[in-house]
């Protein structure tokens, strides 16, 4: 689990640096945080959805770590996988519960022997290990 806490961390600060540099590279007069306006939700959350099935199941946070995301069949996932994944089951739920599905996930994710959350029994994906690969 301290595996994906720290590739969501790292990719978290990577996308915060990657804005801020177009922020000041384009001179665009905004507002940070970008929540505000909702443009940091949809920025997130597409990164989330599309750039594991563009790289295999990796994103650049778990890419550092060492971990990837798939199927639970073992093949990679497909663009409804990560968008149940993802938008269903992080980000929709985590509103919808104030918070309490993310760290009900955490605690699936510390004691299931599959480390599995409940935005991957949604999406129907787990996260593997690919040091040594």
């Amino acid at each position: 689990m301290r595996q994906r806490v720290l590739a969501r961390v790292y990719d978290y600060l990577i996308l915060n640096l990657i804005v801020l540099i177009c922020l000041y590279l384009f001179n665009v007069n905004s507002d940070f945080p970008l929540e505000r306006n909702g443009y940091w939700s949809v920025y997130y959350v597409s990164y989330y959805v599309l750039i594991p099935l563009l790289w295999s199941g990796y994103v650049i946070g778990k890419k550092f770590s060492n971990i990837r995301l798939t199927h639970t069949g073992g093949e990679e996932p497909m663009f409804k996988h990560t968008f149940l994944r993802e938008f269903v089951g992080f980000y929709l739920l985590g509103i919808l519960t104030l918070g309490g599905s993310l760290i009900a996930s955490m605690i699936m994710m510390a004691v299931r022997e599959d480390g599995r959350g409940i935005h991957d029994f949604i999406g129907g994906t787990r996260v593997v290990n690919t040091e040594g690969h």
